[in-house]
């Protein structure tokens, strides 16, 4: 389930973005929030659940454009092969 970028921000760079340790790396997610019920859930546009933000550790939350001259990989099935 990739996103799609919009006309306005076609390099995602404001997109909201998480970047979590996964085994010896770091990937960056895109960030969606939702109210599927009611309750408030934030997770990865690939399906990943997150923690409270108090609970994330070294994870780290922040727009998209704080992690593209970063080590960190992108999510492949998070963000569209434009912006990777």
């Amino acid at each position: 389930m990739t996103i799609e970028e919009p006309d306005f921000d076609p390099e995602l760079t404001g997109y909201s973005a998480v970047v979590l340790s996964q085994e010896s790396s770091s990937v960056c997610h895109a960030l969606i929030s939702e109210y599927p019920q009611g309750e408030y859930e934030r997770q990865t546009e690939c399906g990943i659940e997150l923690p409270d933000e108090g609970e994330l550790g070294t994870d780290r939350i922040g727009p998209r454009e704080e992690f593209i001259d970063t080590t960190s990989e992108m999510c492949p099935d998070c963000w569209p092969s434009s912006v990777i």
